[in-house]
């Protein structure tokens, strides 16, 4: 779906067609369908002959319940050197579980992601999001383009793996960091509400869910200006706020932010910390997501006309690229005898991004192969206070600093650009342009650039100025409503393997848990709507 989404032309095969399934019509639109069955025999030959013609080619299926002979990498590059085959098997296809038959879930369960995930009850607790399935969806996009981009030298196709275990270890990379010297992680199955007290689910006085994410020391001064609490700054007890409060000071610190925040409506706060830009947001259900004005703004959903379901809303192209005329080709090698090495060898990247999802982004293209130059300020990535987690989402790469506020910084960026072939950047909306470094400025000096911008938000709705992390999304979407499965709602997250352990089989509610349900609340926090929120901060 993804590649059909950028244009690629997608042909299904399926023996049975494509089902009424909203999420399965979701995930298979776009596409062409052709009924073969690759068991029967019969239908081999038009199955070669699609494969002989193809660019890529992505299976699923285990190969012992078709013809490794026939179907296999080996047996298909001979038909066609050009092929890109992307196998995805539930555990990969070498090692103790090869070959094992396994879903999503079996697939999370092994890989501790049940096991390790809060809720109002004792783990292990069912994600709803099918975790390992996205992350090798996401892996699988990248390791095609990749290959697709190294054929561009050689001529020559090449077979991928990505199993759905691997996805499910990608999605959870930050936190399967271990060693003598590695400090615990912000997730933790103890507490469904979130185990740093400043990046954490609050209940506001009307029973509403608020979520605060203060992921830098600037954020977490914001909130106690705001709070109007400024001895915290200086309380020893919470030195090395926001990330590297010492465990034993987090529970004064949450108790101490509850009560505060259950002393006003949930209006009040969003206004005051608005105001204070302090990044947070009320927790909505996905039926609030669909109907509040980012979604709308941002472009990430759009209506279709489905043959089976009619007239439906569902998600957009979640990549947005523009259209550029094409630059000039240059001339390609042929890879050499024994190969090129990596798919993305000779790629240039400048990372100009922070925290997670831009940095973890370039981890992966430096993953297959591409040269990647992390450019800091002299304060550091905010999220390098964390250490085994930022390495893991930083790995594989080479680093700078420079100061983009001044002339000598920018003018080291800008060489940079004028010999790369990716630059990325997770700025906040008009950032990017302030500091000199937004695309206009560096594709005048480097045509051909691939210019990637990462935003909370999107770079357009009501929101697209505002800070974001990753569990105000969570909360914005409905995904921890979701998770809470009707009742409050759940950060959903995964314990850091330096917590110290705490066997889930051992009692009916980790320590830390709160009462599904406070008395006298119920569920009123699902009834709240963001028209509910002070006119100030109401989306125009």
């Amino acid at each position: 779906m993804l590649l059909a989404d950028l244009g690629a032309k997608a042909t299904r095969v399926d023996s049975g067609g494509i089902d009424a399934d909203p999420s399965f019509r979701l995930w298979n639109r776009s596409k062409a369908v052709i009924r073969l069955d690759p068991v029967a025999g019969r239908d081999r030959p038009a199955l070669l002959e699609l494969a002989r013609r193809t660019d890529v080619l992505v299976r699923t299926m285990p190969l012992e319940k078709s013809d490794s002979g026939v179907l296999s990498y080996s047996a298909l590059c001979e038909l066609n050197p050009r092929l890109v085959y992307c196998a995805i098997p539930p555990f990969g296809e070498s090692g103790q579980l090869a070959g094992a038959p396994a879903d999503d879930g079996a697939v999370a369960a092994h890989a501790g992601i049940f096991g390790d995930q809060g809720g109002w009850h004792a783990p292990p607790v069912r994600v709803g999001l099918p975790i390992p399935s996205y992350g090798a969806a996401f892996l699988a996009v990248g390791a095609i383009a990749a290959a697709l981009a190294e054929r561009e030298r050689s001529g020559l196709g090449q077979e991928v793996e990505v199993s759905l275990h691997a996805g499910a270890l990608a999605m959870q990379s930050g936190t399967l960091v271990t060693g003598p010297a590695v400090r615990s992680w912000v997730r933790d199955a103890a507490n469904q509400l979130g185990l740093n007290p400043v990046y954490r689910l609050y209940r506001c006085a009307d029973g509403e869910w608020l979520m605060i994410t203060c992921g830098t020391d600037t954020f977490w001064n914001k909130l106690c200006i705001a709070l109007g609490r400024f001895e915290w700054t200086e309380d020893p007890r919470f030195t090395g706020a926001p990330w590297n409060i010492e465990p034993g000071h987090r529970p004064a610190l949450a108790s101490l932010l509850a009560e505060q925040f259950a002393e006003r409506p949930s209006s009040h706060w969003i206004a005051a910390l608005g105001e204070a830009d302090v990044p947070c947001g009320l927790v909505h259900t996905r039926e609030e997501f669909l109907d509040h004005p980012q979604a709308a703004g941002a472009g990430v959903l759009r209506t279709d006309d489905d043959p089976e379901l009619g007239r439906v809303t569902w998600m957009a192209p979640p990549v947005r690229v523009s259209q550029r005329p094409v630059v000039p080709a240059r001339p390609a090698p042929r890879r050499p005898a024994g190969g090129t090495g990596a798919a993305l060898s000779g790629v240039r990247v400048v990372d100009l991004t922070g925290y997670i999802a831009g940095s973890y982004a370039v981890s992966l293209l430096a993953d297959l192969g591409a040269d990647a130059v992390k450019v800091e300020s002299p304060a550091g990535d905010g999220f390098r206070m964390i250490g085994g987690s930022f390495q893991a989402w930083n790995r594989g790469k080479r680093g700078i600093v420079a100061d983009l506020r001044t002339e000598g910084g920018r003018r080291v960026v800008h060489d940079l650009a004028r010999s790369a072939h990716v630059v990325a950047e997770n700025f906040r909306p008009g950032a990017a342009a302030r500091l000199g470094v937004d695309e206009d400025t560096l594709r005048a000096l480097n045509p051909g650039i691939v210019y990637l911008s990462v935003s909370g938000f999107g770079a357009a709705g009501p929101l697209a100025a505002e800070p974001a992390f990753d569990p105000l999304i969570q909360a914005l979407t409905g995904a921890m409503a979701a998770q809470g499965a009707g009742g409050d709602p759940v950060f959903c997250g995964w314990r850091s393997p330096t917590t110290p352990p705490r066997s889930w089989r051992a009692s009916a509610r980790p320590r830390g848990c709160l009462p599904p349900r406070a008395p006298g609340r119920g569920t009123a926090w699902r009834r709240r709507s963001w028209r509910q929120a002070s006119p100030s901060r109401r989306p125009s």
